[in-house]
């Protein structure tokens, strides 16, 4: 499978498919703080529209629209340290039930992940890389949460200490994974603590939090929005 391995950033996306039409590149333009409630609202609709195409056959060409209905496993990392994560979603058959969203920095080289989905080829249908600025990245992950509507949890991996965008995510409703412990974070409470990078350790835990029989969709909701509360709370303070 030959992949286009170029990475594309949301911005460029947007602008090539509104390219006539010069309010929606203002939006973008100025400073999202400048923004009145219609133009957030704007540009929430066409960051989620941006990880989304008709026909996905490269590796950064986005989810295909097919693909629409499912929930998304959103991770900000690199994509060298994405490898586990990626590992673990497809051979565990994760990639059927959840898109993958990888938010990446924007000079970051995905080639390491190519080799990684030979061995899967449908999963490029269910994959998307995008770079995003930081305040962007929280309109994106509140628009998967207002404008997806599904029985499953959005959920929000966080696979390395250093990473500052879990208590975003988990603000604006996404459910919240990390590999390390988190100031307010409390496993099976408000989120949930994953051990160890292994892939097979890792497809093991996620398999078993989605689909343990005595914890039904309705209890992920209700964790995930007391992971909402506490991260708003800790954003705050």
């Amino acid at each position: 499978m030959a992949l286009d391995l170029s990475l594309i950033s949301a911005h460029d996306i947007i602008r090539q498919r509104h390219a006539d039409q010069q309010d929606v590149i203002q939006i973008f333009a100025a400073p999202l703080s400048q923004l009145n409630t219609r133009e957030l609202e704007e540009a929430r609709l066409m960051l989620l529209d941006s990880l989304f195409e008709s026909n996905s056959d490269s590796l950064t060409g986005g989810i295909s629209y097919a693909h629409y209905h499912l929930p998304i496993l959103m991770c900000a990392t690199e994509p060298a340290h994405a490898t586990p994560l990626l590992q673990a979603w497809t051979r565990s058959g994760l990639f059927l039930s959840y898109n993958l969203v990888l938010l990446v920095p924007e000079s970051a080289d995905p080639s390491c992940l190519a080799p990684l989905l030979e061995a899967t080829p449908d999963a490029i249908n269910h994959l998307c890389l995008r770079s995003l600025e930081r305040n962007e990245a929280q309109l994106l992950m509140e628009a998967v949460t207002t404008y997806l509507p599904v029985q499953e949890p959005h959920l929000y991996l966080s696979l390395q200490a250093s990473d500052t965008q879990l208590l975003e995510a988990m603000a604006s409703g996404l459910l919240g994974l990390s590999l390390y412990p988190r100031l307010g974070l409390r496993d099976g409470h408000n989120g949930f603590l994953l051990e160890g990078l292994q892939p097979r350790t890792l497809a093991f835990q996620l398999i078993d939090l989605l689909e343990d029989p005595e914890r039904d969709w309705e209890i992920l909701q209700e964790i995930a929005q007391r992971g909402q509360q506490m991260a708003r709370r800790e954003l705050r303070s």
